[in-house]
C-alpha cells in the first residue's frame, strides 16, 4: 500500500478551495490592520497606566499578549504553513 507522502506526484489543489483561501488572506489583511491599531492603542494606554499608577495593567498585558499570538497565527495562515 503506497500512501500520499510516499509518492513524488504533486497533489493538485482544488480551484475552489484555493479562491477560498484567497479570500480568507484578503479578510485577514484587514484584520491585521485594525489588530495592529489596536496593539498600537493599548501599548500607548499601557504606558499611561505606567505613568500614571506606577504598574502595568495586568488585563491590558494578558490582552496584548493574546493579540500578539492572534497575528503570529494569522501570518502562519498567509504565509501558507
Amino acid at each position: 500500500m503506497t500512501t500520499q507522502a510516499q509518492t513524488a506526484e504533486p497533489v493538485p489543489h482544488n480551484r475552489k478551495a484555493v479562491w477560498f483561501r484567497g479570500l480568507y488572506v484578503l479578510f485577514f489583511i484587514i484584520a491585521i490592520g485594525l489588530a495592529q491599531s489596536l496593539l498600537n492603542v493599548i501599548a500607548i494606554v499601557q504606558f499611561l497606566s505606567m505613568l500614571i499608577f506606577g504598574k502595568a495593567n495586568d488585563q491590558l498585558s494578558q490582552f496584548g499578549t493574546s493579540l500578539g499570538v492572534w497575528l503570529k497565527d494569522v501570518a502562519a495562515f498567509q504565509a501558507g504553513t
